[in-house]
């Protein structure tokens, strides 16, 4: 009975400390009166000056903190826009973003705000998008790798963008 009591009283103890250390957390909802039009995000990431990429069923916004930027391929095109539902984002070790949709790959470079599409007309990207592109990845010797519901394809970057 006296080793239940020991028990008990460790355990009430330990609860209070996990409950006393619990962060103090705040969400902020953001709407389209915030400049964020659309209600479902996709894929988000931060590059290296804290700016936001959100990818959402309009395209790609950017989030600098205070405001919200839709920003616009030039290269998208019928058939191929990442205006269209922008699934995944990957920022890049040069910082460049990496963008899939359900029917489009293309590269951002925030720095200069050019776009650069795969070339569509290569069997294995007509393949991968069929697939549905679901992420991308770089490995320990930088070589690009697009991942879908099927399998990864190693994209040769001078030969596609």
């Amino acid at each position: 009975m006296n080793t239940k009591r020991c028990i008990t009283i460790f355990l009430w103890i330990l609860s209070w400390f996990s409950v006393a250390q619990a962060p103090d957390l705040s969400f902020v909802n953001f709407n389209e009166k915030d400049g964020l039009p659309e209600k479902y995000i996709y894929s988000i990431a931060q590059d290296e000056n804290g700016l936001i990429w959100i990818g959402t069923g309009s395209g790609l916004y950017q989030f600098n903190g205070k405001n919200f930027t839709k920003i616009n391929s030039n290269q998208d095109k019928s058939g191929h826009q990442i205006n269209n539902i922008l699934q995944n984002i990957y920022r890049d070790y040069d910082g460049k973003l990496w963008l899939s949709s359900l029917n489009a790959i293309q590269k951002y470079d925030p720095k200069t705000g050019e776009f650069s599409s795969v070339d569509y007309s290569k069997p294995a990207i007509k393949q991968l998008l069929k697939a549905k592109p679901s992420g991308f990845f770089r490995d320990s010797n930088r070589n690009l790798w697009i991942a879908s519901s099927e399998f990864c394809l190693l994209l040769e970057e001078k030969a596609n963008s």
